[in-house]
Parts: C-alpha cells; sequence; structure tokens
C-alpha cells in the first residue's frame, strides 16, 4: 500500500527523517515486512485509539478495527516503534468494568506500551448515540462538546463518567 510505498522511497533516497503517525487497530498493519520498513525509514511512534480493551463491549464504539490489540503492539515493540493508547471510560452502554478491563490490560502489556492517555467520553456536536439524550444548550451554537443525560437505563452520568476517568487515570499512574 502507500506506506509501504512512502517507506522505501524514503528509504531508497537515504531522507533521514523520524516522524510518527496516528492508526487504527487494523490488520493491515501486521502485513509481513511493513512495520520494519516503516521503522528502517523513520517511524518512531503509533498513536492507537484502544478506547477499551477487547470485551463483549467494545461493539458499542461502532469503529471496525479488528486487529489483535497485543499481537500489534508485540509487532510494533519487536521492530522499534513505541505505542501511545487513548483509552475511554464511560462510552454509553460501558461503565466501571470496562474501564477496570482496560486499565488491565494497559498494565499487563506495559513492556509493550510507552505512554496511556485516559480520557472521560464526550458528546460530540451533531452526532448521535444511542442511550444519552442531549441537554438544551442556549448560546452555545459553536460547542464542539454537548452536554448531555442518560437516556437508558445503567448509562452513566456525565459527572460519573468523569469521575471513572480520573479514577482510572489516577490508578494508572500509580502503577506507571
Amino acid at each position: 500500500g502507500l506506506l509501504l510505498r512512502v517507506a522505501e522511497q524514503l528509504i531508497a533516497e537515504g531522507v533521514e527523517v523520524e516522524f510518527e503517525g496516528y492508526a487504527r487497530f487494523d490488520d493491515s498493519w501486521l502485513a509481513p515486512g511493513l512495520l520494519q520498513r516503516l521503522s528502517a525509514a523513520g517511524l518512531r511512534k503509533l498513536y492507537l485509539g484502544l478506547e477499551l480493551a477487547p470485551s463483549r463491549q467494545r461493539s458499542v464504539l461502532n469503529k471496525a478495527d479488528h486487529a489483535d490489540p497485543v499481537a500489534l503492539l508485540e509487532a510494533m515493540a519487536g521492530n522499534g516503534i513505541l505505542a501511545h493508547l487513548f483509552c475511554m471510560c464511560g462510552y454509553p452502554g460501558t461503565g466501571w468494568e470496562e474501564a477496570a478491563e482496560t486499565a488491565e490490560f494497559t498494565l499487563r502489556h506495559k513492556a509493550l506500551i510507552d505512554t496511556v492517555d485516559v480520557f472521560p467520553f464526550g458528546f460530540a456536536t451533531h452526532t448521535n448515540v444511542d442511550g444519552i439524550a442531549a441537554k438544551p444548550a442556549p448560546g452555545l451554537d459553536w460547542a464542539l462538546e454537548r452536554a448531555y443525560e442518560p437516556a437508558a437505563e445503567g448509562v452513566l452520568t456525565m459527572e460519573e463518567v468523569s469521575a471513572l476517568a480520573a479514577e482510572i487515570e489516577l490508578a494508572l499512574w500509580r502503577q506507571y
């Protein structure tokens, strides 16, 4: 694909550059030789949206990324590419159990992870998410995120989501 061609071109022309990128947990990263060539071309770190650790609840995200996170993290580490994981707490339909599973996942695999970012779910303007309803926001026409309230049983409030993210982040800071 395109990434491999770019890597090969950088290598062929002897361009010495270091770069980072944002990626999804897609199987294409595990194509034979891809990570090795990208590393040789200068790729030093990938930022990956884990959001939630592999679990039965991960499907609520509708991300359509199917790579085995551990296999990709191992392949990256084996090629000298650092990993940053974005982890989200409180997506509607998830809660304390999924956040704890995600934290435990990062701790189990911390040798493969350079940095972790924990953040609470935010309800982006102009999106629809099952299980929540936007609160009226007069005068906030340009806001990037909206306040919301649970619209289904078991969905956390914004305050509960913030508390959950803060607790998980603190727990990870203590371990890392």
